[in-house]
């Protein structure tokens, strides 16, 4: 076993378990990148569905997985409504942000806004997004993850 290895290890068995957990994967990106593999799987088409009742979410996702060419698992839709069950039926991927009024239900005291912006940055870099569709009204703080990870953002369609 090499050295950074038994240091990992080591690592690891000592730090509480938030920081273990970080250590991990920053172990497995950099194994990724080491074998040339960045991130997950490849996204033809991602849409954000900020703010969107079941009912429109549910008419989103059927109008991408109708008009998507092969497999709908290609597909990403990135909303703050948790109907998961609408995406799942249809085979496509659906990342889920919890809107305003229930993150401060359980966070009274914590930035809501700094949270929407590293949940938006993780989802992006755990796939390779081709192009991503941004509707108008989705606000400025969403609009700015997705530039700052590199995501090419088109207009809604």
């Amino acid at each position: 076993m090499d050295a950074l290895r038994r240091l990992y290890r080591w690592l690891v068995r000592r730090v509480p378990p938030r920081a273990a957990w970080a250590l991990w994967r920053a172990a497995m990106l950099a194994a990724q990148r080491r074998r040339g593999r960045v991130a997950g799987p490849t996204i033809a088409l991602a849409q954000l569905a900020w703010g969107a009742s079941e009912s429109e979410l549910a008419t989103l996702v059927e109008r991408l997985a109708d008009g998507a060419e092969g497999d709908p698992g290609h597909l990403l839709v990135i909303s703050d409504c948790d109907a998961v069950h609408v995406a799942a039926g249809r085979g496509v991927r659906l990342e889920h942000v919890p809107p305003r009024e229930e993150w401060r239900r359980r966070f009274p005291a914590g930035d809501y806004d700094a949270f929407v912006e590293r949940r938006l940055r993780s989802i992006l870099a755990s796939y390779r997004i081709a192009s991503l569709v941004a509707p108008d009204g989705v606000p400025e703080r969403v609009l700015r993850a997705v530039s700052e990870a590199g995501v090419p953002v088109g207009a809604s369609q």
